[in-house]
């Protein structure tokens, strides 16, 4: 921009406007982008269950499957290592875990569904755990094709245990055989048609939760890319206001034939202090 003068006296400014709308715009553009990450498919290699779904709601519907289905549950990981606490755990396992050679069998039955499981991540159900005629089952976690976790479910009989059954593992274990017997008589009996509906019911839950880890997956991919371009706007605004600060013309920005702001150099040309 340069002064008109007339006897002396700055009258007019002239100079050029330069229209910044498509700067403008950059930030509506860039947020468009944001939305159409949405649908961008992307690695979830890098996640665990844990860091993608908040495990108290995991806890929760765990509490409430089981209180509703009357079923012992928990969630584990590919490794066995409990995500959850146990839900309406029975006394007879409780009890059977409670010893050093009762726990090592449970251990030995539950990798045994694991990988299955692992290998071939659908609903399992298994008959005869650690004593005749029990029934368990796991269901896969998954988010996005990636196996994360096992829901395991069970501690239920076909029919009342045999006593002589409970009375050798006992022995074995090390466990008083009354108390383990009073335990065994107390376990739930189910039909295995209803045990593989609720199976089921649980394996679309399951699906279920799988779709909010993903939605979860989503938001933490748009909240990265969007905290990115935040930075390169900031970046570009401070190059631009670096511009126009330093810039050797003068320079100003007009809104509404109203001038809103110049730099240094344009009040200077005009004597503006």
């Amino acid at each position: 921009a340069e002064p008109v003068r007339k006897k002396g006296k700055i009258v007019s400014v002239v100079g050029n406007l330069v229209d910044i709308t498509n700067q403008r715009s950059l930030e509506d553009q860039l947020k468009q982008q944001l939305t159409s990450l949405k649908t961008t498919d992307f690695d979830v290699d890098n996640f665990s269950l844990a860091e993608v779904l908040d495990q108290d709601m995991l806890q929760q519907l765990q509490d409430a499957f089981s209180k509703a289905f009357q079923m012992p549950s928990i969630i584990y990981d590919l490794k066995g290592k409990p995500i959850t606490r146990p839900s309406c755990f029975t006394s007879f396992c409780a009890l059977v875990r409670s010893t050093t050679k009762g726990a090592a069998k449970c251990e030995y039955f539950d990798k045994e569904l694991f990988d299955k499981a692992n290998e071939d991540p659908k609903p399992h159900i298994r008959t005869d755990c650690i004593i005749a005629g029990m029934i368990t089952g796991i269901v896969p976690i998954v988010i996005r094709g990636r196996h994360l976790a096992n829901w395991s479910i069970g501690q239920m009989v076909k029919s009342p245990p045999n006593i002589d059954d409970i009375k050798q593992l006992a022995l074995e274990i090390g466990l008083d055989e009354e108390e383990l017997i009073a335990a065994a008589e107390s376990l739930l009996i189910a039909e295995e048609s209803s045990f593989v509906s609720i199976v089921s019911y649980l394996n679309t839950l399951s699906q279920q939760i799988g779709l909010v880890g993903f939605r979860n997956l989503q938001q933490s991919r748009h909240l990265f890319e969007q905290q990115i371009v935040q930075e390169k706007l900031i970046a570009s605004e401070n190059r631009i206001q670096s511009v126009f600060r330093s810039a050797p013309i003068g320079i100003g920005i007009v809104s509404s034939r109203i001038i809103v702001q110049v730099n240094e150099r344009l009040c200077e040309i005009v004597g503006y202090h």
